[in-house]
């Protein structure tokens, strides 16, 4: 049986962008080592309409909300 742990990150620099596209490219591989699949639920950031060349991440620039949102595991 896999887990689904549910992510939201608080920014999208360097280091976050990174982190997100290594998830969300490489989610299945993880998977099938750990048994949990890794969900990039939500990132917020301070304006959400930048091209940030994510596909398929929904961004908020709601940071508050985003954290306050039971759906999120981490």
């Amino acid at each position: 049986m896999v887990q689904q742990v549910r992510i939201g990150f608080l920014g999208c620099g360097t280091v976050g962008s990174e982190a997100v596209r290594i998830l969300t490219e490489r989610s299945a591989p993880l998977c099938r080592y750990t048994g949990i699949e890794l969900v990039v639920s939500g990132v917020a950031v301070r304006d959400p309409g930048k091209d940030r060349g994510l596909e398929g991440v929904s961004f908020t620039g709601d940071a508050a909300g985003l954290v306050e949102d039971p759906d999120i595991d981490v």
